[in-house]
């Protein structure tokens, strides 16, 4: 049986996906044995749950516009940093662990990799935004797939990113994003449901991008000409102004609630990395899901356009294609089965235990 665990990350309380990813680790490292975790963090946020040990990330990443310039001039996120050594061998010497999960992006430079076994969770690779970049993509990716070669396991969200890091002996693991808060069923068909729903916490910049976009488009106005409502929820949403076919719920406490008055869930998401833990959410919990090919990206593998949930690629695209199939019973009610039967193999607790456990066991032997 293993008899502790180490997982290196930091729990940024104003970000969703991170949060849940996360936490769908913990719970699956939990089930292995004893777990004792350390929370990387620069100050910016308070851990949610109380650590054992708390150490500095390695980079400040409300560092100055040159900082962060030399970080990726000199591939600081993809080497390795030894000057934390001292304070890993001070926590081993304290508490003996056997295993560490860290993330890559946070504080995997940090981590000496030769003191334990060690996975490494690549949530999601970075856009590449600017110019400097885009330029250094190439070299950065090397830096990157070098650095991966210290890890036993690299978790990835999607082929895609698989793809990048199957080089040498590196056992590399496809995990998608899912929410931790959704239930093991899915809510029941409702078909009485007159909602559309988009769970957008205002906080986090491309969902503000696309409620303003969707109010510029006047979508209440043309929801409630088909007796419809846009339903906005998280935090935030609360500050948007009523109008005919607008409900602006803020923070709610009961998300199932939600879930339930929903005909359609919405993830009209054009920018950020990573898994759209909303979507995932929205599968979970059964609904019907109309949603950018960007966001739907983060499932490949796991969600097919088309089959389990709608997508558009333009936004000229968006508009009719949310006209024409909130009439559509039919094709709603197959979108959720098929949704259904995805969260059902897939995108679940059980599977994220059975892939971790597997791992785990191939370094450790079987977990009592």
């Amino acid at each position: 049986m293993i008899r502790s665990l180490l997982v290196c990350d930091d729990l940024p309380s104003s970000t969703y996906g991170t949060g849940q990813r996360l936490l769908s680790l913990q719970r699956a490292l939990a089930k292995l044995g004893q777990c004792r975790i350390l929370h990387l963090t620069n100050g910016a946020s308070e851990p949610k749950e109380a650590a054992d040990y708390r150490a500095p990330l390695p980079f400040d990443f409300r560092a100055s516009r040159a900082a962060w310039a030399r970080r990726h001039l000199t591939f600081a996120e993809a080497r390795r940093d030894d000057s934390y050594r001292a304070v890993f061998e001070r926590i081993r010497n304290e508490y003996p662990f056997d295993l560490v999960l860290c993330s890559f992006f946070r504080n995997a430079s940090a981590v000496p990799t030769d003191i334990a076994p060690c996975f490494i969770d690549l949530d999601a690779i970075p856009e590449r935004t600017g110019p400097l970049t885009r330029a250094l993509w190439p070299l950065t990716l090397r830096a990157m797939q070098r650095r991966a070669r210290d890890f036993r396991t690299i978790y990835v969200i999607r082929s895609s990113d698989a793809a990048l890091f199957k080089t040498g002996a590196t056992n590399v693991r496809v995990l998608p994003g899912i929410s931790a808060s959704a239930p093991a069923t899915p809510l029941p068909h409702n078909p009485d449901a007159r909602r559309v729903l988009f769970i957008a916490p205002a906080g986090w910049p491309p969902n503000r991008e696309a409620v303003d976009w969707l109010l510029a488009l006047d979508v209440p106005r043309a929801l409630d000409s088909l007796g419809f409502e846009l339903r906005l929820v998280g935090q935030g949403t609360e500050a948007f102004a009523p109008r005919p076919g607008l409900s602006c719920g803020g923070f709610v406490g009961d998300l199932a609630a939600e879930y339930e008055a929903a005909r359609l869930v919405l993830c009209p998401i054009w920018t950020g990395s990573g898994a759209n833990i909303k979507l995932a959410e929205a599968v979970q919990f059964g609904r019907a899901v109309l949603a950018t090919a960007h966001s739907a990206a983060g499932f490949e593998g796991f969600l097919q356009p088309g089959r389990d949930l709608l997508t558009f690629d333009e936004r000229e695209q968006f508009l009719p294609l949310l006209l024409t199939s909130l009439p559509d019973s039919n094709r709603l009610r197959e979108l959720e089965i098929n949704a259904v039967r995805g969260a059902r193999h897939f995108l679940n607790q059980a599977y994220i235990d059975r892939i971790i456990a597997e791992d785990a066991a191939a370094i450790f032997g079987q977990p009592e």
